[in-house]
């Protein structure tokens, strides 16, 4: 349990750091990109970062988790505002970041399934960012660090093989069955 919340936590440290690299830094959320190849993931002690995350873990455990995660990487990271915004469902969370990215609103980042990338990238469209030079950059992910990660969790987060996103969390349909109970009734 501990690694995989070391490990989510290394994601989510990973992708606000990689936000906060292209942000210029100012009381709110810049958009445009001052990091250099020799500079992504680096935190200016002299700027303050606002960081706007939606998600849908509206309640349960994996709020709760989320919270603490949080509040560490805010208590290692004093010059860093994270504000979540928690959407009951993943269709909810859908529909308001189609309208966010249509009016230019986007929120700094946000986690989406897959599918997501591929929709929000159509038509030469540009409105997710490769994490590419934040995760290769002098501040990145060491090749240990990616070994973390399922081969494909990684892999699920690439279109034409760049990295868009990171496994934040995964779900698995699973089928429990009673085999006694089914050889009895034939």
């Amino acid at each position: 349990m501990q690694r995989i919340f070391a490990r989510t936590a290394l994601t989510l440290s990973m992708l606000v750091l990689a936000v906060l690299a292209a942000c210029g830094g100012s009381s709110s959320t810049a958009s445009s990109a001052t990091a250099t190849p020799n500079n992504f993931g680096a935190l200016s002690a002299s700027k303050q970062y606002n960081v706007s995350f939606w998600e849908a873990f509206a309640t349960g455990a994996n709020k709760t988790t989320l919270a603490t995660l949080v509040t560490n990487y805010q208590t290692a990271h004093p010059n860093v505002k994270i504000t979540t915004t928690a959407y009951p469902d993943y269709g909810t969370l859908l529909t308001k970041l189609k309208a966010a990215i249509a009016a230019g609103t986007p929120p700094t980042m946000s986690q989406v399934y897959e599918n997501y990338v591929t929709l929000f990238n159509a038509n030469g469209a540009n409105n997710v960012t490769s994490l590419k030079p934040y995760i290769e950059g002098a501040n990145g992910l060491s090749q240990t660090d990616l070994s973390d990660f399922f081969p494909k969790l990684l892999a699920d987060g690439q279109i034409n093989g760049t990295q868009y996103m990171m496994p934040f969390n995964k779900s698995d349909i699973v089928l429990y069955y009673n085999q006694d109970m089914l050889t009895k009734l034939g």
